[in-house]
């Protein structure tokens, strides 16, 4: 059975891979060049001119059918009805 210990160690690095290794940890990120906060506000403000377009089209055929709907019951109201009266 192998000794616990033993298993939480790394197995060695060869010497090349140590050079890389120790050559890459001397190295830094360069700084960024884009403003994180501006970038997500701006992602955010075309995010809701989409869900805004899509609210302006649902009310403007609403609105359209509404005012269709309108126009067709004035219409059918602006008929005469015969009247029927009962014989007396």
């Amino acid at each position: 059975m192998p000794d616990p210990d033993e298993m939480n160690t790394p197995p060695p690095i060869p010497p090349a891979d140590a050079a890389v290794a120790a050559a890459l940890a001397r190295l830094a990120p360069s700084p960024a060049r884009i403003d994180r906060d501006r970038l997500m506000f701006a992602a955010g403000a075309a995010s809701q001119r989409n869900v805004l377009r899509l609210w302006q089209l649902a009310a403007g055929i609403l609105m359209a059918a509404g005012f269709a709907a309108g126009v067709l019951y004035a219409q059918s109201t602006g008929r005469d009805v015969p009247a029927i009266t009962a014989p007396r």
